[in-house]
């Protein structure tokens, strides 16, 4: 996700929970780079540890530690994984999003979940 495209209040979080990423971004912002941010989540049994990474057309940057401890850079950091998942999932398995009935049993996944409205995929 570009680095612009994030709300001020939630970059402030993700840099509280992640100090070496800023670093590394104001470094990137003074050369005129837009970088883009990566939101990896590893999973090894029962740990699981969150990363960020910077890309820029220098090359990739990190991966930086994440304070997940954190709920203001949870709170971040988690919308910006799911959008990246589910962009992943559209290009390696583009034939899963246009079967019918899909977007019905994602709702009902997220209903379950206490998540309330799912936006439609276009016509």
């Amino acid at each position: 996700m570009n680095l612009f495209a994030i709300p001020h209040a939630h970059l402030r979080a993700i840099f509280n929970g992640s100090p070496g990423l800023k670093q590394v971004a104001d470094t990137s912002l003074k050369f005129g780079y837009e970088p883009d941010l990566r939101v990896n989540r590893h999973v090894c049994g029962a740990a699981i540890r969150w990363t960020i990474e910077l890309l820029t057309p220098l090359g990739t940057w990190g991966p930086y530690d994440v304070d997940m401890s954190r709920l203001d850079t949870a709170v971040a950091i988690v919308p910006i994984f799911l959008v990246e998942v589910t962009g992943d999932l559209r290009r390696e398995l583009p034939e899963v999003f246009i079967i019918d009935g899909f977007y019905e049993g994602v709702e009902l996944v997220l209903k379950a979940l206490g998540v309330s409205r799912l936006a439609r995929k276009p016509n």
